[in-house]
């Protein structure tokens, strides 16, 4: 953005507000209770990746909740000591350790999800199927020029 004008940053300013409103809102409301012990939104996203996409290493599954690894390290031990999740060697790597949940993780995600997924389906719910694919361009498109993918327009 040549010669930002201060009216411009401002409202940009107050976008990213927002977006981070709702963010920290789904994230709040992600933060979960299971029989009386609290399960943060990160460690219930990393059960959540561990169920959908299978047993991982702590870089995939930094990559995947958008944490860093020495965040994702103390996540991973936390949810080991309370039995959920479960490490394991690598055959050909024994620096690295695939992390996968135990049956008790399983169980406790499986019966979170459908409350999860009814609330991310009523969040949503405000946008039409096209307003869905446009969000997801322009969010695609930040992400690309955050992380350098885009030349400068």
């Amino acid at each position: 953005m040549k010669d930002a004008c201060p009216k411009q940053v401002s409202r940009i300013r107050d976008l990213i507000r927002s977006m981070r409103c709702t963010a920290e809102a789904l994230r709040h409301h992600g933060d979960v209770r299971t029989d009386g012990n609290r399960l943060s939104s990160t460690q219930f996203t990393v059960m959540e990746s561990l169920f959908l996409y299978g047993a991982m290493n702590q870089r995939e599954l930094a990559q995947h909740s958008q944490r860093t690894t020495g965040n994702i390290t103390v996540v991973v031990d936390n949810l080991e000591k309370r039995g959920l999740v479960s490490r394991c060697s690598v055959e050909n790597d024994r620096r690295v350790s695939q992390v996968g949940l135990t049956d008790d993780g399983k169980s406790l995600i499986s019966s979170l999800l459908p409350a999860h997924d009814k609330l991310l389906l009523d969040t949503f719910s405000v946008l039409n199927e096209d307003e869905l694919v446009q969000f997801e361009t322009l969010c695609q498109r930040l992400n690309d020029r955050v992380h350098g993918n885009l030349d400068n327009e």
